[in-house]
């Protein structure tokens, strides 16, 4: 699992690092469009939708598989360092867009939103690893035991 993990880790960072580096916001070909709906929705009753909650679960859906990948591709070290790592990530990125990029903006609510997408990523995996742990047989249920011998 490890070793098609780490290429598809290295990928999708790059594409990740691609989109949050772009030296215009990404979504600004579609901003219009995506106004628009919202303006519809939100004349339909669906005042839940707005521009801002978009963004911020577009951001944890972008950081949903590299908390997954990183755990999967480094199997060796403690579940929690991949979040974290990638909290560290995305406020660098988040800096580098302050400092460099004019047109992008440097928001804390987006480093937040990326650490709690690589947190699901990262303990969807280490649930699921427990999950099938689970489902494994154990030693005690290969062997014959002793209330085995009884039902005979």
């Amino acid at each position: 699992m490890v070793y098609a993990a780490r290429p598809l880790l290295v990928l999708y960072v790059v594409a990740c690092l691609a989109v949050v580096l772009w030296p215009t916001p990404v979504d600004r070909s579609v901003a219009g469009d995506l106004h628009q709906l919202i303006g519809v929705l939100n004349n339909a009753g669906l005042t839940v939708v707005t521009y801002t909650r978009i963004e911020m679960t577009a951001n944890v859906l972008m950081f949903v598989p590299l908390g997954a990948l990183g755990v999967l591709s480094f199997p060796r070290i403690p579940w929690w360092v991949v979040p974290v790592a990638c909290l560290e990530l995305s406020a660098a990125v988040e800096l580098t867009q302050l400092l460099f990029i004019e047109q992008r903006f440097s928001t804390l609510s987006d480093v937040a939103s990326n650490s709690i997408g690589a947190l699901l990523g990262a303990a969807a995996v280490v649930i699921g690893r427990r999950g099938s742990r689970a489902n494994e047989p154990h030693a005690s249920a290969q062997a014959p035991s002793a209330i085995a011998a009884f039902d005979r």
